[in-house]
């Protein structure tokens, strides 16, 4: 069998008998453009549905082609252009793509698709006020293995990679706090939460003698209390 392009093709057959006597036969044939099926696909994670991508080639910018997806054989068919997929097992795949045109050429391709474990990222935080620890409380999951994390804080610090570490903020406001479950092997999962660090209040505080049984107080707030009193010291 001998591969060619599509097109009109000339083809000349010539026998030879064994006295030498020779015929020959010449004939046009024309080859239609047969479809070339592959594809591509994103993280491969048992959470996640799968993007496939569908590349290769089709006649006609594919406007004669049908799609079909075989995902492993589990009668979950597919008659689009790209698919995605979920596989809630780990463990090898076989994805099949097949691509039939109208002109009546086909092709197929079966590639393997190794399906991995992926975390689950999450973790609980409160309110607090600034200068106080904030305790950020991990709920990460994995269904085997052991994780490692990676917290970022939002105020430019060093990450942490504890489990459920502590942080304080220097100054208050809202930080968006990122953490990042990682599984050896398989698929990382990233949260992102906000915290609230609430200002600290401020209790500095003078006053003045205004009688001889009467002074004023006045905070930093500039709340002024009078309260009377029986001597001064």
């Amino acid at each position: 069998m001998h591969l060619l392009l599509q097109g009109s093709k000339t083809v000349k057959l010539t026998a030879t008998s064994e006295f030498g006597c020779e015929s020959v036969i010449t004939k046009t044939i024309v080859l239609d453009e047969s479809p070339v099926a592959d594809f591509t696909w994103d993280a491969a994670c048992n959470l996640t549905p799968i993007n496939f991508t569908r590349t290769g080639s089709v006649p006609n910018g594919g406007i004669n082609s049908s799609m079909t997806w075989d995902f492993n054989g589990e009668g979950y068919i597919y008659g689009t252009n790209d698919a995605t997929h979920l596989f809630p097992k780990v463990g090898s795949k076989l994805v099949t793509l097949t691509i039939a045109d109208g002109n009546g050429c086909s092709n197929s391709i079966t590639k393997e698709v190794n399906v991995v474990l992926q975390a689950v990222a999450n973790f609980d935080v409160a309110s607090v006020c600034q200068g106080d620890e904030t305790q950020f409380t991990g709920k990460s999951s994995v269904a085997a293995g052991n994780l490692t994390y990676k917290w970022t804080f939002g105020d430019g610090t060093t990450p942490s990679g504890d489990h459920s570490p502590k942080h304080t903020y220097g100054t208050s406001g809202s930080y968006n706090v990122t953490l990042e479950a990682i599984v050896a092997g398989g698929c990382s999962d990233v949260i992102s939460k906000a915290v609230f660090v609430n200002p600290a209040p401020d209790a500095t505080w003078t006053f003045t003698k205004q009688e001889e049984c009467c002074v004023k107080l006045t905070s930093r707030q500039q709340r002024c209390i009078q309260m009377d009193i029986w001597r001064w010291i």
